[in-house]
């Protein structure tokens, strides 16, 4: 799973025509995060296809990164994130972005983009998922 983040000026309409782009693709967004400071805003999504995610942003000039994401199923509770991004923190694994994928059942599954993939799957262990599942 990939998460892109992208740069939007602060500004109405600019969320609109990113999610515009999207869907005009026939792209579905699983999830969606982002907020701003001063003149620049930022957006992650994860959707259905990282593929045509990636021609529209290109195509229609969005400032974006791409992270790889592992999905991962946390206890819904006060202080389950701070837990696993503590974990990811002290073995050197850099967090890009952070979606909450699903919240259902006492658990939330979190797509978190990180900079060394396999080093985070061997951190966080048994609570990660296999993409699709």
């Amino acid at each position: 799973m990939t998460i892109f983040t992208i740069r939007l000026e602060d500004q109405p309409g600019t969320l609109a025509a990113l999610a515009e782009s999207i869907s005009r693709r026939g792209i579905d967004i699983r999830a969606v995060g982002g907020g701003g400071i001063g003149a620049s805003g930022i957006v992650s999504v994860a959707t259905d296809n990282d593929v045509i995610t990636r021609e529209a942003l290109r195509a229609d000039g969005f400032e974006f990164i791409e992270s790889e994401a592992i999905l991962a199923d946390v206890e819904d509770k006060p202080g389950s994130l701070a837990k696993t991004t503590r974990a990811l923190a002290d073995a050197g694994v850099n967090i890009r972005a952070v979606l909450v994928m699903r919240s259902s059942g006492g658990m939330a599954r979190l797509a978190i983009a990180v900079g060394d993939p396999a080093k985070a799957k061997l951190v966080l262990g048994s609570s990660v998922v296999a993409a699709g599942a």
